[in-house]
């Protein structure tokens, strides 16, 4: 009697986050007063520590010298009862980040 294994192997992987710093940029003149962050991409300060989400689907965290961005994971599957799904435009991070979705039928 011979018995048969197999195996299947659902190639799927995400990849980490990237994170980058990058240093604090000069306030406009408008926003010289205001304590924290200016975010060019949102033309506003955030209070130094606070963390929010620009429309690129990127998260952006104030520090006191620094931003701290963070991207999102990539997704990728060669499983044919699964395809990514790119929800960008409709929420903010992490949520509009692209995500797996497969059949389980």
């Amino acid at each position: 009697m011979s018995s048969k294994i197999v195996i299947f192997v659902l190639i799927a992987s995400m990849a980490n986050a990237a994170q980058y710093r990058q240093r604090l940029p000069e306030k406009p003149p408008q926003f010289k007063n205001i304590p924290g962050c200016y975010i060019p991409e949102r033309n506003e300060v955030i209070p130094f520590g606070a963390i929010v989400s620009n429309n690129g689907c990127i998260l952006i965290q104030c520090t006191v010298d620094s931003f701290e961005y963070t991207t999102c994971p990539i997704a990728q599957t060669r499983d044919p009862k699964c395809r990514v799904y790119h929800p960008f435009g409709t929420t903010t991070y992490p949520d509009c980040c692209p995500q797996l979705m497969c059949d389980v039928s």
